[in-house]
């Protein structure tokens, strides 16, 4: 998913805090638990994603409108986040994809900062390669 909401924290009560919400994660992990079946670690965290764009990583302008409509409609949920004891860490992550020029600039709007600003949560990009398509000249086809 292109931007999503991330939560954590050591002493996180996630299943508590997501009983009374109306969010709806993606995922969910709890202190304690194997972080995979093929991974031998265990968490050390407890916390939950939920998407808040599904635009595609090439698209930051619907990504950020998707994420401020996300922030407005879930604000009251927010908030008594970033009230909850043991939450540690909270942010909103754009996946976005890298683009072929000299210097690339992503410009995320006051109003969002704002928005996330009122909840302490953090801005983090994730920066992707371009996917291949079959007219790109670097595709290879080897049938």
């Amino acid at each position: 998913m292109p931007t999503v909401f991330r939560a954590a924290g050591t002493n996180f009560d996630v299943d508590a805090y997501l009983k009374r919400v109306s969010l709806i994660p993606q995922a969910v992990w709890r202190r304690g638990e194997r972080s995979g079946t093929t991974m031998p670690d265990v968490m050390h965290w407890s916390g939950f994603i939920v998407t808040a764009s599904e635009a595609d990583f090439d698209d930051i302008d619907t990504q950020i409108i998707d994420s401020i409509a996300f922030l407005k409609r879930y604000d009251s949920e927010l908030a008594s986040l970033a009230e909850c004891s043991g939450l540690e860490t909270c942010d909103l992550d754009f996946g976005i994809q890298d683009r072929d020029v000299a210097l690339q600039v992503d410009e995320f709007p006051a109003d969002l900062l704002r928005l996330m600003g009122r909840f302490n949560i953090d801005l983090v990009v994730s920066r992707y390669p371009p996917l291949l398509s079959d007219e790109d000249p670097e595709h290879v086809n080897e049938t």
